[in-house]
């Protein structure tokens, strides 16, 4: 309804799972996202499950 239209929902939801995601996995979604953000560029497409919040290195973990 906020979100301006469809997919900008869709897309809102997609970023609200992970987050959610991020926090249940005990890691920092702020650090998550800059991490993942940093290094998306270098990863070839089919290893990109390697940047799954549960793959991702321990410096992201909440302290």
């Amino acid at each position: 309804m906020f979100a301006g239209s469809n997919p900008g929902g869709e897309r809102a939801a997609a970023i609200y799972s992970l987050l959610g995601t991020d926090k249940l996995n005990g890691i920092n979604p702020e650090q998550y996202l800059r991490y993942v953000l940093t290094n998306i560029a270098d990863y070839q497409v089919n290893r990109i499950a390697e940047l799954l919040p549960w793959n991702i290195p321990s410096p992201t973990a909440q302290t």
